[in-house]
């Protein structure tokens, strides 16, 4: 017996037809137009910058309206001020009915993946850049469907694989593996029941099998007990930093976790969430560093390494009684901890890239 489907990977024509047929019936639509451009709003975080883009809309759209139209236009040429002697008024009439479908498809984009769009900032820029892909012609409204659509799949793409990285690993093979299999049957069950598939499901399953190479190969680097890193990182956040005083041991640990989540150019760890634990363990609790060796071969990737610690450095700056002396303090948290460094290195702290995306040091919760 077929899989019910819940329309989230295809739709069938049919179906669509019922559900605006029956949404029709039960709502007001009025309310719901309402409703959307007050989420718009909210998401912009600005209801000035809503009235400016609706306001540059209207000002595109007369301005691509046929010559000959607004000659004839007792409004345009300043005659007259009745706006219902307008000739444009059919123009915006559906041009207003072409915004509004674009709006409730945009929020319910939004809404309805949640679990995904979380940061109100991204949320703001990913809905300005909506308001851009808006086109004009001949006084209609058009839209690059393709340029919005390739804008959210690359945006969500990125945030599953954020969503990813704060599980562990079998975990993340569990779920992508599941999130493979659910697609994959969809794909076949929508062929087989005239469904058309959605433009994104092809472009996810391609990323999951990515990631799910990623977290194989990452699993062949952790130990077979994968839940004894957990239980020592979280013991260990209730120990002491020695080395810098002011800094937790949770915020060393959420600043070099960067390193057992960022792939270098050959799509290798730069260490295991064991590596990271012992540096942090006998480094900053223990005081005795213990030598290791990062999992990459260092000719470039060694300044992306580097730049990580000399941020580091930057960070911690503010919490330390001393600034004397800190570039050797920190380049020997680098040196002390991990083979590869030498002189050259030291006088190289300074030169730095953005390869590997640090995060701020924030209080612990």
């Amino acid at each position: 017996m077929l899989k019910n489907l819940d329309n989230r990977f295809s739709l069938s024509i049919s179906e669509l037809k019922n559900d605006i047929e029956t949404l029709i019936d039960k709502i007001d639509l009025n309310k719901e137009i309402e409703k959307n451009v007050n989420l718009i709003k909210n998401y912009l975080s600005d209801d000035e910058l809503y009235d400016d883009w609706v306001r540059y809309l209207d000002e595109q759209i007369h301005l691509s309206i046929p010559d000959a139209v607004k000659k004839e236009c007792k409004f345009c040429i300043g005659v007259s001020e009745v706006k219902e002697e307008m000739a444009c008024t059919d123009y915006f009439a559906i041009a207003k009915d072409f915004y509004f479908y674009h709006i409730i498809m945009h929020v319910s984009l939004i809404e309805n993946n949640q679990h995904i769009f979380k940061s109100r900032k991204l949320i703001q820029s990913l809905t300005n850049k909506f308001f851009e892909n808006f086109m004009f012609a001949e006084g209609e409204l058009s839209y690059d469907s393709k340029a919005y659509n390739d804008m959210m799949l690359t945006n969500g793409l990125i945030l599953l694989r954020e969503s990813f990285k704060e599980l562990e690993t079998r975990e993340a093979i569990k779920v992508i593996s599941e999130a493979i299999e659910e697609l994959e049957t969809h794909k076949v069950i929508a062929k087989s029941t005239n469904r058309v598939l959605f433009d994104f499901v092809k472009p996810q399953i391609k990323f999951l099998k990515s990631q799910l190479k990623y977290f194989d190969k990452k699993l062949l680097t952790e130990p077979l007990n994968e839940s004894k890193p957990k239980i020592i990182r979280d013991s260990l956040f209730e120990l002491n930093n020695n080395l810098i005083p002011k800094v937790t041991i949770e915020q060393v640990y959420n600043f070099f976790k960067v390193l057992t989540q960022t792939t270098n150019a050959n799509d290798e760890f730069y260490l295991t969430e064991e590596k990271l634990l012992i540096f942090i363990e006998s480094t900053f609790i223990n005081l005795r560093p213990i030598k290791q060796s990062f999992d990459v071969r260092f000719s470039r990737d060694k300044t992306n390494v580097r730049s990580v610690f000399h941020f580091f450095l930057n960070e911690c700056s503010k919490y330390e009684n001393n600034n004397k002396n800190l570039k050797q303090k920190y380049f020997d948290i680098m040196n002390n901890g991990f083979e590869g460094f030498n002189q050259i290195d030291f006088d190289k702290f300074h030169k730095t890239n953005n390869r590997i995306t640090t995060v701020k040091l924030h209080k612990s919760k």
